[in-house]
C-alpha cells in the first residue's frame, strides 16, 4: 500500500462505474494521473484494467475484418419498427473508383433492442436474408459491399 487511505472509513467508494447511454462512466474519486505521475505503481495497472474492462453489451453491433474498409451506419424508425442498416465501401476512393466488393461482415443485435423477425437486402439487389436466433442475440450474414449496401429488418 503506497499511499495512506482516508484518516477514518468513509461512506464513498473511490472508485464508482456506471452504465450511460451506450457505455459506460468510470468515476475515480482520487487523482489517478497526478499519482501515476508521482511515481506510483499500482495506479497504471489500474488504468490499463479500466481500459481493458468490457463496456456494457452494445444493442447492436458489426463483427468484420475489414473495419477500415466497410462503413455501417444504423437507422431505427420507430414508426415503422424498422431497422436500416447502410454499408458503404470506403475503399473505392482509395483505388481511384475500382470498385472491389468486400465482406459485409456479421450483424448482431440484442433482442432487447431491436427483436427482429425478418431482413431483407434492398440495395443493390433485393433478397431476403436469413436471421439466425442465439443465446440472447439475434444474427445476419450481411451482404457484400460493392459501393454501398442496404438492409432493412423488420420487427
Amino acid at each position: 500500500w503506497e499511499p495512506p487511505p482516508p484518516g477514518k472509513t468513509t461512506p464513498w467508494p473511490a472508485i464508482v462505474e456506471t452504465a450511460r447511454g451506450k457505455g459506460k462512466t468510470v468515476y475515480l474519486s482520487f487523482d489517478l494521473y497526478g499519482m501515476v505521475s508521482r511515481g506510483f505503481r499500482w495506479p497504471l495497472e489500474l488504468h490499463s484494467r479500466l481500459l481493458r474492462s468490457p463496456p456494457a453489451a452494445p444493442p447492436l453491433r458489426v463483427e468484420i475484418d475489414d473495419r477500415a474498409g466497410v462503413g455501417t451506419t444504423f437507422y431505427k424508425r420507430r414508426e415503422k419498427a424498422e431497422l436500416i442498416v447502410h454499408q458503404i465501401n470506403r475503399t473505392v476512393p482509395l483505388r481511384n473508383g475500382e470498385v472491389t466488393p468486400i465482406p459485409g461482415g456479421r450483424l448482431i443485435l440484442n433482442p432487447s433492442y431491436f427483436r427482429a423477425t425478418a431482413c431483407r437486402q434492398v440495395f443493390p439487389s433485393r433478397r431476403d436474408l436469413p436471421l439466425v436466433r442465439g443465446a440472447g442475440s439475434i444474427e445476419v450474414q450481411l451482404p457484400e459491399v460493392g459501393i454501398h449496401s442496404v438492409v432493412t429488418l423488420q420487427s
